[in-house]
């Protein structure tokens, strides 16, 4: 009995047509307003919390080369404790050379995908 009601319903499924989709999910753009989840005076915070943490705490660069590329940025690099410590302008000049969108490669064309703000 139970074979019967899938077969019944598998059956039913077949004799409806099916539509072929046109959408390119690979292109999608957000119709809607980007979402405001924290107010500009908290983004700013944050963002002077985080930068006073490179500044003050700084970050563990275990990889040699990594501090060397980071002391000739001008951060302050502690050997011993393998210790990195960026100042504001060297943040600043990091995110100022950032670029605005980046391409995901599939491996084919067809599946890159553009990932950029807003």
């Amino acid at each position: 009995m139970r074979d019967a009601h899938r077969t019944g319903r598998r059956r039913a499924s077949d004799q409806q047509t099916q539509t072929h989709r046109e959408t390119n999910y690979r292109k999608l753009r957000n119709p809607f307003p980007q979402m405001r989840v924290f107010s500009d005076d908290q983004i700013a915070a944050m963002h002077d919390t985080s930068l006073r943490v490179l500044e003050e705490l700084g970050v563990r660069v275990l990889l040699p080369e990594a501090r060397a590329v980071f002391r000739a940025a001008g951060a302050r690099v502690d050997e011993d404790s393998q210790m990195v410590f960026l100042d504001r302008e060297i943040v600043a000049t990091a995110l100022a050379a950032a670029p605005r969108s980046i391409t995901m490669r599939g491996a084919a064309p067809e599946r890159d995908l553009l990932l950029e703000l807003g």
